[in-house]
């Protein structure tokens, strides 16, 4: 008999489906482009570091339907970030007094918590610069004396805080107090940093939305370009970059899925810090569209802890307090009753954010 060519040898051993798939389809060889005609598919192998930037909207969570908490809980389903970073100032994370930061950020804290995922923070202010100088006891604007003395060539007449007119109440979680502008740098302040006058709710698309977050992002760079002397806004930008490329640094290597979870106001220049670090950056909106389950409720374990969080500021005002500091109080207790009242969904009126007294 004679002897077959390879060819049909192999053929009669793995049968005519050879052609197609090689014997037992690991062939490599025999599966090439060039020999069946068909295109290869490679694995694309994953950057070393990928990263996702979620903005978030305050109590604009609890006012209005179309970004509840749950979006971010998707994603963290669905994107399983080595780290997680939230903000929140480190010293009150350390004391588990997450209170100090917006409501949301106790949310996140505790699903990462239960994904098995590390949280670190990265905030960074002094309360004076959260809250009007009346919370301490000083005035806003000058009194007639000090403009009286001031226009005698006396005592030096202070800069006085402009605040532009808003309909849009202050959120004390998220909003620095009003800048100091010089008088002929007003019209452009007030032209640049008009989006955020009028930022109003988000829904989750728009507040994670690149093109969104970078108008904002123009605006509040408004703020420290025309804030006469370094901003507090700026200082604040500057120690979050801070603390945040610390807390990734000493993790560098390990870390192949970042997460950062902010503000808004602070999602673009956040995502160039990411990038900076040479992440590949992910759509956080892509992201949350590909949960298998998306979740539908608050766990009752971050409810009892914004139960807490009110008892810790109720226990923490201060005695014979100013007026504005104990509004500031009452004000981040109301919105936090307003997620516990609604098991941190929406929606509620915005008469529950009014502070009441106690």
């Amino acid at each position: 008999m004679a002897k077959l060519p390879y060819f049909l040898g192999l053929g009669v051993a793995c049968g005519l489906p050879f052609l197609a798939a090689g014997c037992g389809g690991n062939n490599q060889e025999a599966r090439s482009a060039s020999e069946v005609g068909a295109p290869q598919h490679e694995t694309v192998a994953e950057p070393d570091l990928v990263a996702t930037v979620v903005g978030t909207i305050g109590r604009e969570h609890l006012a209005k339907d179309g970004y509840p908490l749950s979006r971010i809980a998707d994603i963290i389903d669905v994107f399983k970030p080595d780290m997680l970073l939230i903000q929140v100032r480190p010293d009150a994370y350390k004391q588990l007094h997450l209170e100090d930061a917006s409501f949301e950020m106790t949310y996140v804290n505790g699903v990462a918590g239960t994904a098995g995922v590390d949280t670190e923070p990265f905030d960074w202010f002094r309360d004076q610069d959260v809250m009007p100088a009346a919370a301490f006891g000083a005035e806003e604007t000058p009194s007639k004396k000090e403009k009286a003395e001031a226009k005698k060539g006396g005592k030096p007449q202070p800069i006085s805080v402009t605040a532009l007119k808003t309909d849009i109440p202050p959120d004390p979680f998220n909003f620095l107090v009003a800048p100091d502008i010089e008088p002929d740098m007003m019209d452009a302040y007030k032209a640049e940093s008009a989006p955020l006058e009028t930022l109003g709710f988000l829904s989750f698309a728009d507040a994670n939305n690149d093109d969104q977050s970078l108008k904002i992002w123009n605006a509040m760079s408004a703020r420290i370009r025309y804030t006469t002397g370094y901003s507090a806004l700026a200082r604040r930008l500057a120690w979050m970059e801070f603390n945040a490329t610390q807390a990734f640094m000493k993790q560098k290597g390990s870390i192949h899925r970042l997460m950062v979870v902010a503000n808004v106001r602070y999602r673009s220049a956040l995502e160039q810090m990411v990038a900076g670090y040479g992440a590949v950056l992910r759509d956080p909106v892509a992201l949350q569209k590909k949960t298998d389950q998306a979740h539908d409720s608050v766990p009752d374990s971050v409810v009892v802890e914004w139960r807490r969080e009110i008892d810790r500021l109720r226990d923490g005002i201060p005695k014979h307090a100013p007026d504005a500091l104990r509004k500031i109080y009452l004000e981040k207790i109301a919105i936090l009753q307003a997620a516990v009242d609604k098991k941190g969904s929406c929606c509620v009126d915005s008469a529950a954010f009014v502070p009441k007294d106690i």
